[in-house]
């Protein structure tokens, strides 16, 4: 089936954002051109991921909309445990 790029809707386009943010970033992770350990990935995923949760506020889909939610709060999580872990390498270690 063809799809007319004219009759995509704005949230159509969010979506499809989302979707390039998120594999792109797999597919940088995966030859090497972006690091795992890092916010940048985390980052790429929960924003690809928010904006297909935005898209899917148009044509609503339960399996899709909780793979997203779920990916979003694991990336968001990622995101704050990377600034946790370089907070506490940055902390003065206390004189012994």
């Amino acid at each position: 089936m063809m799809c007319s790029c004219s009759s995509l809707s704005l949230f159509d386009v969010i979506g499809l954002v989302g979707v390039i943010i998120t594999l792109l970033a797999y597919v940088l992770l995966q030859v090497g051109k972006m690091p795992l350990r890092g916010w940048y990935y985390s980052f790429c995923n929960a924003l690809g991921s928010f904006l297909i949760l935005i898209s899917l506020s148009e044509k609503f889909n339960l399996s899709a909309f909780t793979m997203e939610a779920i990916w979003c709060f694991v990336s968001v999580y990622g995101i704050v445990k990377v600034y946790q872990e370089k907070k506490k390498r940055e902390e003065p270690t206390a004189p012994e």
